[in-house]
């Protein structure tokens, strides 16, 4: 359901810089499963982003106490193993085959799992306590709760933020912290919604699994994630979209349907998915 909105103004920084007050372009508004959801497009860097910002507290207490991300079965695991098994084969598309890994907001740490059986040597950040403990008793992966608990001055080869940088709402803060983590040349791999694709836009509008109310601040597109990250020193190497939900398991018929919407999708590049490796720049 589409409504016209009011013309307003930012009750926040935009992540370019755009200061409170500006006033910003109505896009969409919509009714989801999980409430409504109002989106502006800032007029300064045209990034589309969620009217309402939850505040730095809320973010903390959502992400700590609550189970947003469920931890996966050994059976799920294995169905979705594949899909992390991307990254590695992105990575070594740029000529990173070892090395460091960061991942923010990592789980129970399964794509660093995946990445520590190719070679990696792994480091998790998880602020929710229940998941952290899970990364760390079951897939023995070493895990702290904010980036500030990791050692001062400790470097990486890469940083792995999968469906993170929507979620942050100081968002050029956070990624000035990131570029310091890594070394000369290190790589930023990102994952994220693509508010872009024909599906998002077209088809499922309200119904998107992504338009999550306080949950996503940022809705991205190649455009505007090319962008904020080349302002904050990052250069990018590939920035493509991929088909984001899995037909494993699915009845006949919705593997039929998903598997010509998907082939739309790659002919156009406008998977749901959009991926984004990045280099660190001198």
């Amino acid at each position: 359901m589409n409504k016209k909105i009011s013309q307003p103004v930012l009750d926040h920084r935009c992540a370019c810089g755009a200061p409170v007050g500006v006033e910003v372009t109505p896009e969409r508004k919509l009714l989801t499963r999980w409430g409504e959801v109002a989106i502006y497009r800032c007029p300064e860097c045209g990034l589309a982003q969620d009217a309402h910002f939850p505040t730095s507290k809320q973010v903390r207490e959502m992400y700590a106490t609550t189970g947003i991300y469920h931890a996966l079965t050994d059976e799920q695991f294995q169905t979705l193993e594949k899909n992390f098994h991307h990254v590695v084969e992105d990575l070594a598309r740029v000529g990173v085959r070892k090395g460091k890994v960061l991942e923010i907001g990592c789980n129970a740490g399964y794509a660093l799992t995946v990445l520590r059986r190719a070679g990696f040597e792994v480091q998790g950040v998880e602020m929710n306590e229940d998941t952290r403990q899970e990364a760390v008793e079951q897939y023995e992966i070493p895990t702290v709760a904010t980036l500030e608990d990791l050692p001062a001055g400790q470097r990486y080869d890469v940083v792995l933020l999968s469906h993170v940088l929507e979620h942050i709402p100081e968002v050029a803060g956070f990624l000035d912290a990131l570029h310091e983590r890594l070394v000369p040349g290190g790589v930023l791999f990102v994952k994220v919604p693509n508010y872009g694709s024909i599906f998002a836009r077209y088809i499922a509008k309200g119904r998107w699994h992504s338009y999550l109310p306080l949950q996503h601040q940022w809705y991205f597109e190649k455009a505007t994630l090319k962008a904020l990250l080349q302002r904050h020193g990052f250069e990018p190497l590939t920035v493509y979209t991929r088909e984001f939900l899995s037909s494993n398991g699915a009845p006949l018929y919705k593997k039929v349907v998903r598997g010509a919407f998907s082939l739309l999708e790659k002919t156009l590049d406008s998977g749901q998915e959009l991926v984004g490796i990045f280099r660190k720049a001198d």
